[in-house]
């Protein structure tokens, strides 16, 4: 049985949780169990924290930031980060005295579980981490099996301490279909959603309202600087900016190449046929676009782990950063207009992305585990004599 852990601090953990579940089911897991442990451990906590989150991001961001940096290099036995990881300490023993999973796997940085040598201990727990920068709440000396991004982090695991067979680098786990190889292969697919293959698109995504508000302009400089090209742009479930975003183009000349859409399923599909990617900096999303080949341009990014994932794809050469609407539609025409440019960010982005993470870690998951068949759920003797005594 695995025990999988998120938090609803944005829909990134969520997400790489369901991934993995799918690639476990996939691979033989007949028992998973996903959980939002601060939401059952602390459910006023946790709506506060979450609303508190929401808030800094929108209108205290350099205190967000501030916080980030503050607590980034906490060492794992610090004060610090024992306050950090008490949160849902109880309910996380209690659910594995419960449920006796054989792995515990965090897509947050929690509580870990019991030390080792405790009969409420799992054979496995692992982590994995998905930003593309190292906040040392995520290094604890109760991981089993970290999962990291890039070489990079890898690195800077080892330098934190942790011993190098715990590491596997197997990038953040994306959803099927986010895959360069699939890239531009089937135009007619934008014709079957009501786009014009014939023309180029950009992708816009919004995170946040600080953001989606910033996008339109940037879309209005777009429509208006280049007559043959069409956006998307994904409100996801804001059904209030969405509807802003028709009132303010009704009559607009380029109205007709402005597709304005709430959730997509289809989303891998837009983004293998996109010109570009216009996102906030998530880890997931920057994982999503790098699996997918599509050059990057990152709105406004915070300070804290989204800063530092910016940095990360723009040092790689996959992305460009911009923080003002005029700025954001500038980088995009500048992408549009160098063919050579825009060519090479996609094969760096190519070149970094992972559409296979998910399938990898589900993997080595199992293999990690002893007496794993490929038929049957692993058990250790240590969890076959916990769960059957005598």
């Amino acid at each position: 049985m695995a025990l999988l852990l998120y938090a609803s601090y944005g829909d990134g953990h969520l997400q790489a949780a369901k991934t993995i579940r799918d690639q476990l089911a996939a691979q033989g897991c007949r028992r998973i169990q996903m959980v939002d442990l601060m939401g059952e451990a602390h459910p006023l906590l946790d709506a506060l924290s979450r609303r508190f989150y929401r808030s800094s991001y929108r209108f205290f961001p350099r205190l967000y930031g501030w916080l980030y940096e503050a607590t980034r290099l906490a060492a794992s036995r610090s004060p610090l980060a024992r306050c950090l990881h008490s949160p849902g300490r109880r309910r996380l023993v209690q659910l594995l005295r419960e449920e006796r999973p054989d792995i515990l796997l965090h897509t947050f940085p929690l509580f870990p579980g019991p030390p080792a040598g405790s009969p409420d201990r799992p054979a496995l727990t692992a982590a994995i981490v998905t930003d593309y920068d190292l906040h040392r709440r995520w290094v604890h000396p109760g991981i089993d099996r970290y999962y990291a991004p890039t070489e990079e982090m890898r690195a800077e695991l080892l330098a934190a301490g942790v011993p190098e067979e715990r590491v596997c680098v197997a990038g953040i786990p994306v959803r099927p279909g986010f895959d360069a190889r699939l890239r531009g292969l089937d135009r007619s697919e934008l014709s079957r959603r009501g786009f014009d293959p014939e023309l180029p698109l950009v992708l816009l995504i919004g995170g946040g309202a600080g953001v989606l508000g910033g996008l339109l302009p940037a879309c209005a400089r777009l429509l208006e600087a280049r007559p043959r090209l069409q956006l998307a742009l994904i409100c996801g479930r804001n059904a209030a900016f969405a509807r802003k975003a028709r009132r303010r183009f009704a009559g607009h000349p380029g109205a007709g190449r402005l597709h304005v859409l709430g959730y997509v399923e289809e989303l891998p599909e837009l983004m293998r046929h996109a010109a570009c990617l216009v996102t906030k900096p998530g880890g997931l999303t920057i994982a999503e676009g790098l699996a997918a080949g599509v050059p990057l341009v990152l709105f406004r990014p915070v300070p804290g782990q989204e800063r530092r994932n910016a940095a990360y794809a723009e040092r790689m050469g996959a992305a460009a950063v911009a923080r003002t609407p005029d700025a954001l539609a500038e980088a995009v025409l500048k992408l549009l207009a160098d063919p050579v440019r825009l060519k090479e960010s996609a094969r760096r982005a190519e070149a970094l992305g992972r559409p296979d993470g998910a399938e990898r870690i589900a993997g080595d998951l199992l293999r990690q585990l002893e007496g794993y068949t490929g038929k049957e759920w692993p058990i250790r003797p240590s969890c076959r004599s916990r769960r059957n005594p005598g």
